[in-house]
């Protein structure tokens, strides 16, 4: 069952089939599995995007930039680029950026990545992964994180679209994004990075964390001081959704810190194999995406979680 946080439509699992509870129910037609993907691409620097609703005659504002988690290329993005653009009519990009490894390897202060994080690491780390500002970003370790305009999420995006030749979504001279114009989503590491870009860099029409959160960190405040402060960006645009097994008493303490509304907030308890294995990847990683009669189980979801809030 999905549950939303305090108000909001359920989605839920009745013989199979999801349907909409309350008003607005709507039948979501059954797809054929991916052989092949021939209705997705792959840019030069490896994002992956829907191949016909990014078409520039096509694409419509909020276009939808997906940043994969730890470890996880676009490629292995493909079912929620593939099925959130066809569900959605949205363009959707799964932009390819430096996470390979998690912001904690660089900025633990004790012997443990679980454990508290140094704050002002954590913020050079996640600036210089969002857009290479600062470009190398040293750990509380000593070594360096050196992360190259191309190879950060803004400079990802800005590739993707130069590569698809969305010039309305650029502003006039080609050199920058027209950040209000797009949702930015993105699940575990990728989440944090969307949400930090939206907090201290940007307004953008809406946000979508998928199993996301900040760190907590050593000192007085549990989170770095960006959370309570930075608000390029209104939190109530923020949405955030995740498996109700996948740390969720830590997300919401940090999706409340951040302002986000109860209402924006939900989770699922589906019980699955792939979510017993890995309740934090199950909603979003391809492998591990419980699917039904050819329809991932979360699509809905994810149109949710990458709507732009009214």
């Amino acid at each position: 069952m999905i549950r939303p946080g305090r108000v909001g439509l359920a989605v839920i699992l009745q013989a199979g089939t999801l349907v909409a509870a309350g008003p607005c129910q709507t039948a979501l037609p059954a797809l054929p599995a991916l052989p092949g993907d021939s209705v997705l691409g792959e840019t030069p620097l490896g994002s992956v995007y829907h191949k016909v609703r990014c078409l520039p005659q096509h694409a419509r504002p909020p276009l939808v930039i997906f940043a994969p988690g730890t470890g996880i290329t676009p490629a292995r993005s493909r079912t929620f680029t593939r099925f959130l653009g066809d569900q959605s009519g949205q363009c959707v990009i799964a932009v390819a950026y430096e996470n390979s490894k998690l912001v904690a390897s660089y900025c633990t202060t004790t012997d443990s990545t679980g454990g508290p994080q140094d704050p002002a690491c954590l913020e050079r780390v996640l600036g210089a992964k969002a857009s290479s500002n600062p470009s190398v970003a040293m750990a509380t370790n000593g070594t360096r994180l050196e992360v190259p305009f191309d190879r950060s999420v803004e400079g990802g995006i800005l590739r993707a679209l130069e590569h698809l030749g969305l010039s309305r979504f650029l502003s006039s001279d080609g050199r920058e994004v027209r950040w209000y114009q797009l949702v930015l989503t993105g699940h575990s590491q990728g989440a944090q990075l969307a949400m930090f870009i939206a907090l201290t860099r940007h307004e953008v029409a809406g946000v979508g964390s998928i199993g996301g959160g900040v760190l907590r960190t050593a000192g007085v405040s549990p989170y770095p001081r960006f959370v309570y402060e930075a608000r390029k960006t209104d939190p109530a645009r923020f949405r955030a959704f995740h498996h109700q097994n996948d740390a969720d008493a830590f997300r919401r303490d940090v999706y409340s810190a951040m302002g986000i509304p109860a209402a924006n907030i939900r989770t699922t308890d589906f019980d699955s194999e792939e979510c017993r294995q890995n309740a934090h990847s199950c909603v979003v990683v391809d492998e591990l995406i419980p699917v039904k009669q050819g329809l991932p189980i979360f699509v809905d979801q994810w149109r949710w979680v990458s709507s732009s809030p009214k």
